[in-house]
């Protein structure tokens, strides 16, 4: 249960790397943690 904090500093994290990786990585992450019950806790 922790790709919710992964998720959020990695999408900073690339964002700051690689402005195409955060983008990207966020579309796909976020759709994971909606699908998933992080969000809804």
């Amino acid at each position: 249960m922790q790709y919710n904090f992964s998720t959020d500093d990695k999408a900073i994290v690339m964002g700051s790397d690689t402005p195409f990786g955060a983008p990207r990585m966020l579309a796909p992450a976020k759709k994971h943690k909606k699908n998933t019950r992080t969000e809804t806790t």
